[in-house]
């Protein structure tokens, strides 16, 4: 009777010891405010993304119940990591973000997969964690900046479309603001001297008096095209810093250097530069 109770307890720490090396019982407990998927999916005809999460809106009740934001694009197999040898799928990529932190078991249980529906089914799917880091929001992250920058929520001729599910992506850019600001873009410049008149026109001028008067620093840095070879169609790389006493939102900086208000600004781009408590913004790597 000894030995059977000493094989019984030495089954039952055996089996506890499974427990608690089993990856996939780890992986489910990961967490993380925000996340995003890869989904390899075989819909039915007539259904999008959209129709297969509303058919697993009984599952997202409980499991994503603090999820604010739910944003999906179509992709292709390479960029979503997937590879399917059925042609009948299609491939999505977006993020969720919520107010709490979310299980990723949490969402296995919404895309789930090999599970049928009326829309269809997802073959396969991956997730990913995000984690900006502290103090930094978490559209900073590569991954959501990408995704943003690469899609948008209206039909453009060199964007895949977005798709919001739930919230708003839309405002996540406008309504980031930061007392910080590093900008990388081009203008198109026939010499470095015209990208300071650039600065110093009409527009440009008068949209940062109005809206950026609380402004500290401003300040530039470019590098072209140099010497008589220059040209009129030549684009100069061009970095700005922007430091002020308040808030700037992002939607502020991009109405002052608008390429669609001054044809010779081609593009830019704003990344909020954010410090730990009482660490000046020079010490950022970036500035």
């Amino acid at each position: 009777m000894l030995a059977a109770s000493e094989e019984e307890s030495a089954s039952e720490e055996e089996s506890v010891l499974s427990y608690v090396d089993d990856p996939s019982c780890c992986d489910k407990r990961r967490n993380a405010q925000t996340w995003s998927f890869r989904a390899c999916v075989r819909l039915k005809d007539g259904q999008t993304f959209s129709n297969l999460l509303d058919a697993r809106k009984p599952q997202m009740v409980t499991a994503l119940a603090s999820a604010t934001v739910i944003s999906w694009a179509c992709t292709h197999a390479q960029a979503a990591g997937i590879q399917s040898q059925d042609l009948n799928v299609e491939y999505f990529e977006g993020f969720v973000h919520a107010s709490t932190n979310i299980r990723l078991g949490s969402l296995r249980r919404v895309l789930m997969e090999k599970q049928t529906t009326d829309a269809g089914e997802i073959v396969e799917v991956t997730f990913e964690e995000v984690k900006p880091g502290p103090g930094k929001d978490y559209t900073c992250h590569p991954t959501i900046k990408t995704f943003l920058e690469e899609t948008s929520l209206d039909p453009l001729p060199d964007k895949r479309k977005r798709v919001d599910y739930r919230g708003s992506s839309a405002s996540i850019s406008e309504i980031i603001q930061a007392r910080t600001w590093f900008g990388c873009g081009a203008m198109h410049c026939s010499d470095l001297s015209h990208v300071e008149s650039i600065f110093r026109s009409g527009t440009v001028a008068h949209r940062q008096e109005s809206t950026l008067g609380s402004a500290e620093v401003i300040t530039f840095a470019c590098a072209g095209p140099r010497g008589p070879e220059s040209s009129a169609s030549s684009t100069v790389q061009v970095n700005v810093l922007v430091h002020s006493s308040k808030h700037i939102r992002r939607v502020t900086l991009d109405s002052w250097l608008d390429p669609i208000q001054n044809p010779n600004i081609a593009k830019f781009k704003w990344e909020a530069v954010r410090t730990g408590k009482g660490t000046s913004y020079l010490r950022d790597p970036t500035v």
